[in-house]
């Protein structure tokens, strides 16, 4: 089976980390034994351009063998705006002449597999309409889960979902969104976690309890609230907060630090590569992230594969996965809730049983669990079960 993968993004040589979990699937599902290829149109912020960087990416074209999948790639910027109808016909007219020279060389494949409908959802159409070959989308997309979208960008999701084979949502709360767009049935499969490097491995508990948060640091996931309730619960106190992470606020959040006087107790990480992450998890005694929406929530559920116990929010993603013996879920923005959740995880943190969490993580999301569940959407694609 010639399985060909259109991401809405994927890692790059500038950003490492960005969609990680789109990689890290379709590496998966080559292990299984299928043909993969892939094709992507980088986009860049035009903000970043300087002599340097227009060196490295000046609209070139690429075709690598990347973890031993054929990948094609334009380097490019966005030059029109991802926003509005010429960024996004530029932006699948790019990936269109990236499908031309991949069948060129690597013969047809036998289905498209679009992450996100926004915008490989009309690479996809186009495919299906011109070449006949089905594709399948599976959406990621917060914005489709909050609905936060024009008129235009509702029209183009209309179009992707009702002209696909199948479709996927990795969140329950997610693909009662996408039931607003089409009619089409929608299964839900969430996102792999490898459970050969997030695993629990029995240690001595640290000095000093500490907790870790990994994210994006972007508004939207409310580490300065994990920042204020920290101060409040455990200022003065031997407790540490690490963060992992990097974005926007990362300048704010260190001063939110110094203005609380906790600079001391809390501890900034930055980006680090994905394969070092379970380092730091091993290392921690509790994960917390109070976070405003989550389509799925990948870092919970690799900290949970360490065996931490976690403070979540009922944001849309953990509430498809989390047990009350793994923690404590509460409202989002909620701080006094977050403040009693930090406490009480160190006042009861041995009525944790970190084998059985993570145990619990290897029997739902696992490379093997998931790639049966998406591998059984493609056979039944192709034997014209789902049309």
């Amino acid at each position: 089976m010639h399985i060909l993968v259109i991401p809405s993004a994927y890692p790059t040589e500038d950003a490492p980390l960005r969609s990680s979990f789109f990689k890290e699937q379709t590496i998966a599902v080559k292990k299984s034994g299928k043909k993969i290829g892939l094709i992507y149109s980088e986009t860049r912020r035009v903000t970043g351009i300087n002599k340097s960087t227009i060196v490295k990416n000046h609209f070139q074209i690429t075709d690598n063998c990347e973890d031993e999948i054929n990948t094609i790639r334009l380097h490019g910027w966005n030059i029109l705006l991802m926003r509005n109808s010429f960024g996004v016909n530029l932006w699948v007219k790019q990936s269109i002449k990236l499908f031309k020279i991949y069948i060129k060389k690597y013969g047809l494949p036998d289905i498209i597999h679009v992450h996100c409908g926004l915008y490989g959802g009309l690479v996809g159409k186009y495919i299906k309409e011109e070449y006949n070959i089905p594709y399948i989308i599976t959406e990621h997309l917060s914005i489709v889960m909050n609905h936060k979208m024009d008129n235009y960008h509702k029209k183009i999701l209309r179009e992707a979902y009702n002209s696909a084979s199948a479709l996927i949502s990795v969140g329950s709360k997610l693909k009662k969104s996408m039931e607003v767009y089409t009619k089409i049935n929608i299964v839900v499969i969430p996102n792999i976690v490898n459970t050969s490097v997030f695993n629990y491995v029995k240690s001595d508990m640290p000095r000093n309890f500490k907790f870790v948060s990994v994210s994006n640091l972007k508004l939207d996931k409310r580490v300065n609230l994990t920042i204020e309730a920290f101060s409040s619960e455990f200022k003065g106190e031997d407790v540490e907060l690490i963060i992992i992470g990097d974005g926007p606020e990362t300048n704010n959040l260190k001063m939110l630090c110094n203005k609380l006087e906790v600079e001391n107790q809390v501890k900034f990480i930055g980006a680090i590569k994905r394969d070092i992450i379970n380092e730091y998890l091993n290392k921690s005694s509790a994960f917390v992230l109070p976070s405003s929406f989550e389509t799925f929530g990948v870092v919970y559920i690799e900290a949970l594969a360490c065996g931490l116990p976690i403070i979540a929010t009922k944001c849309g993603g953990p509430e498809d996965f989390f047990e009350k013996y793994m923690g404590y879920l509460i409202e989002v923005d909620n701080v006094e809730a977050l403040c009693k959740s930090m406490r009480s995880m160190i006042e009861n943190y041995s009525d944790f049983n970190k084998e059985k969490i993570s145990n619990y993580i290897k029997e739902r999301f696992s490379e093997d669990v998931v790639v049966k569940k998406i591998d059984n959407i493609y056979t039944e694609v192709l034997n014209n079960k789902i049309t």
